[in-house]
C-alpha cells in the first residue's frame, strides 16, 4: 500500500515528461539545445547538530548527508532524486538511531526564486531501536537561488509537510529547512 504514493508519482512525473519532450521543439523554455553536461545537475547539503532532546531531555548529536541528482526538462522546470542518511547519537543512552532514505523531487524556477516539492520515504527506528518502520512526508514549498559562479548557486528552501500528522510523525514539525548548493547545468 505504501508503494502506491510513489508509483502514482512516477507516473505523474512520466506522462509530464514526455508531453513536455513533445512541446519542446516549439517551446522558447526548451531545453533541448542544451548537450547532457548542462541538463544535468548534481548538489546536496550536510548538517551537525547538538544539544538536549526536545521530547526526552537526552542530550544528542545529529548528522545528516543529503546528495542529490537533478537533470532540467525544461529550462524553468526540473526533477531528481535526493538520498538522505541522518543519524542522531544519544550518549547517554549509548544509543545511535539511523535514518535512510529517498525523495523524488521537482522545482520549477520564476528567475532567482522557485517552486519545490519532494515525496520523503524515510525508514527510521523505533526509539528502543528493535524494528524500523517506513514514513512518508510531503514538504512542498519556495525556494531563492542564488549564483556564486556561472554553474554554482547556494540555495535556501522553506518547505511545509502537507501530509504531516503530529501524532505519527518521525519528526517534531511540518516545517522543513534547507540550505544547500548545487553545481552543473545551471543557467542565469
Amino acid at each position: 500500500m505504501k508503494a502506491v504514493p510513489l508509483l502514482f508519482l512516477i507516473c505523474a512525473v512520466s506522462v509530464t515528461t514526455f508531453a513536455q519532450q513533445q512541446r519542446q521543439a516549439t517551446s522558447p523554455n526548451s531545453a533541448a539545445h542544451l548537450p547532457p553536461s548542462e541538463r544535468f545537475f548534481f548538489g546536496g547539503g550536510g548538517s551537525f547538530s547538538s544539544g538536549i532532546h526536545p521530547y526526552n531531555s537526552y542530550r544528542y548529536n545529529y548528522i545528516s548527508v543529503s546528495p542529490l541528482v537533478g537533470y532540467r526538462i525544461t529550462m524553468p522546470w526540473s526533477g531528481g532524486i535526493q538520498l538522505t542518511y541522518q543519524t542522531y547519537r544519544f550518549p547517554q543512552l549509548k544509543t545511535s538511531l539511523d535514518q535512510y532514505g529517498l525523495a523524488p523531487f521537482t522545482q520549477y524556477r520564476f528567475g532567482k526564486l522557485f517552486g519545490y516539492g519532494e515525496f520523503q520515504m524515510i525508514n527510521v527506528p523505533t526509539f528502543d531501536n528493535t524494528s524500523r518502520l517506513w514514513r512518508n512526508r510531503l514538504p512542498i514549498g519556495i525556494g531563492f537561488t542564488q549564483p556564486i559562479g556561472s554553474r554554482v548557486a547556494i540555495n535556501a528552501v522553506a518547505l511545509y509537510d502537507v501530509i504531516y500528522n503530529k501524532a505519527t510523525s518521525s519528526f517534531a514539525s511540518p516545517w522543513v529547512l534547507r540550505v544547500y548548493i548545487t553545481a552543473g547545468g545551471i543557467g542565469f
